[in-house]
């Protein structure tokens, strides 16, 4: 291309200096038409497409979705490719422990590649895209990997799939018939990948006292959000329920209830006790 442009310019300067001499016209004429077709020559290819692109991306999503049974989840991933070409294609793929479980050819929607894959509930993804370009040379790209996450959650993700809560009473005390704890603390895990796109949250949480297995008392349990927006949190201390009379050998124990935005309900239990000879006594764990 660059030696049409120089062959086009020394001919505008022929043509310049034939003109301004008063050159022999069939010659003015014939530098015109060569001009004229260099000049559509020198368009054309401006206007022409790259004929490689570059195979890579300059930039990734993913969006993920639980299965209604939380065993699997729908990973979209959308790539933007660095440079596009007609014919380039890109792959999609999850891989566990060196063996690919599944992959597919994205589609190209006229900004960038998406696929997406449906994988079972299991820890320790990783994902990568194969772009290859029409001359046949391919890169892969790492998008996400336990040495290099991007989104940690859909490489754990049978851990991120599930929520689950805990909590421990650690000190309490009996004063008649009113049974106070003292210290303790509850956790919430939420699950880090839902079935919609609203962020699952927690909604409210109870501690139930049961004895001999009935219920005899409950009390609301503040839980505040953590350092990140998935786990929650409380101290439990000067919490009390009235307690029924009790006999040698006979058990306490107590439960916290936790719902959520979705519909769930998380259950866990806290501690014991068995009462005898007159006082209460506290298992833990």
């Amino acid at each position: 291309m660059k030696k049409r442009v120089i062959s086009l310019f020394l001919a505008i300067v022929m043509l310049a200096a034939l003109t301004a001499c008063g050159g022999d016209a069939d010659r003015i004429a014939q530098l015109e038409a060569e001009n004229a077709a260099l000049k559509e020559q020198v368009e054309g290819l401006s206007t022409q497409p790259a004929i490689g692109g570059v195979a890579g991306l300059s930039d990734w999503r993913f969006d993920a979705y639980a299965w209604g049974s939380n065993n699997g989840a729908n990973v979209t991933f959308t790539g933007t490719p660095i440079g596009y070409a007609e014919g380039q294609t890109a792959q999609f793929s999850a891989w566990i422990e060196g063996e690919m479980v599944a992959s597919t050819l994205c589609e190209w929607n006229g900004i960038s590649f998406v696929g997406d894959l449906d994988l079972n509930a299991a820890d320790g993804y990783c994902y990568y895209c194969t772009v290859t370009n029409p001359d046949g040379t391919t890169v892969e790209v790492e998008l996400n990997t336990p040495k290099n996450p991007t989104n940690e959650a859909l490489i754990d993700m049978e851990t991120s799939l599930n929520a689950y809560c805990s909590m421990m009473v650690e000190d309490s005390e009996l004063k008649g018939s009113v049974l106070t704890i003292v210290s303790g603390y509850a956790q919430v895990q939420l699950p880090r990948i839902g079935q919609t796109i609203e962020a699952v949250s927690c909604t409210g949480g109870q501690l139930v006292l049961e004895a001999n297995g009935k219920e005899v008392g409950r009390c609301d349990l503040t839980l505040v959000a953590g350092e990140t927006a998935d786990r929650y949190s409380a101290e439990i201390a000067g919490l009390s329920f009235t307690i029924p009379d009790m006999k040698d050998d006979e058990q306490l124990q107590i439960r916290m209830d936790v719902t959520l935005s979705d519909g769930q309900t998380l259950t866990t239990n806290g501690g014991s006790w068995f009462y005898n000879g007159g006082k209460l006594y506290l298992v833990v764990g």
